[in-house]
């Protein structure tokens, strides 16, 4: 070349790319029933006693001396996976199989706000993430899952809605924003 130079100035954007990744790193949010939501325990439905069947003495059934009340973590497991008696609704991962990709655009969105400076907080923006996430889950089980309730459950509950009886496993839904170190912010 004919003695023309070119300098390259760097004026912190590397730098700012380089804190990016690693605030950004290891960032995740969970969504579901967690242990410390999940420790209460269930609820009665609100169809109570009076809708429960008669034990043979045509008294109602009662809980059996001893036996610790289920939690909600219990219930929210059982109707996530399934059991040999009571179908899988999974309204977690099936949250996720629907909507993985717009809970990624939505984390990726947050990280290029941070880069071109609107927005100066990664966490609180993990946070709106989090509360919208939930939000959708909670409309996802209102809106019904399959598979569809048996007769006698919709028969004893009075509603052919899955996963609705007291509201205690909807609201129980909840999410946490985990940094780069495992920990919850």
């Amino acid at each position: 070349m004919s003695g023309i130079q070119f300098k390259d100035t760097d004026k912190g954007l590397k730098d700012f790319k380089k804190r990016l990744a690693r605030l950004a790193a290891g960032r995740s949010i969970t969504l579901g029933v967690h242990a410390s939501e999940g420790a209460a325990a269930k609820k009665a439905p609100k169809s109570d006693a009076k809708k429960k069947a008669p034990s043979k003495d045509g008294q109602p059934k009662k809980e059996k001396k001893g036996r610790a009340a289920l939690t909600v973590l219990q219930i929210a497991t059982w109707q996530e996976f399934g059991t040999k008696t009571i179908p899988a609704r999974s309204f977690v991962r099936g949250f996720f199989d629907e909507k993985s990709g717009v809970a990624k655009t939505m984390m990726e969105n947050a990280c290029k706000a941070i880069l071109t400076g609107k927005s100066k907080n990664l966490d609180q923006d993990f946070e709106k993430i989090g509360t919208k996430l939930a939000a959708m889950c909670k409309q996802r089980i209102v809106a019904g899952i399959e598979p569809e309730l048996a007769q006698s459950t919709i028969d004893a509950k009075g509603s052919s809605t899955p996963l609705i009886d007291t509201g205690q496993l909807r609201s129980s839904i909840t999410y946490k924003v985990r940094n780069g170190t495992g920990g919850d912010t």
